[in-house]
């Protein structure tokens, strides 16, 4: 399940240090390589589209999120 949409120029290491990730229980997927503008276009159509994706729509009516977990104030 989707738990943040986000953009970084530093890598996964340095933007997650230490074991962040894995005491979160998360991983980290790359899903799209382009220039800072393209990465984040893309960004805010995943966060704006995420009452659609699959992940929220498995959930009860009552519990469904308009955005990801980790994106709550997200610009």
């Amino acid at each position: 399940m989707v738990w943040k949409y986000g953009v970084t120029r530093k890598g996964v290491s340095n933007r997650y240090p230490g074991e962040w990730l894995s005491d979160m229980r998360l991983g980290y997927i790359v899903q799209v390589r382009g220039t800072v503008y393209e990465c984040l276009i893309e960004e805010k159509q995943k966060i704006f589209l995420y009452p659609l994706h699959l992940d929220n729509q498995i959930r009860k009516p009552v519990d469904r999120m308009a955005r990801p977990p980790g994106n709550k104030n997200d610009n």
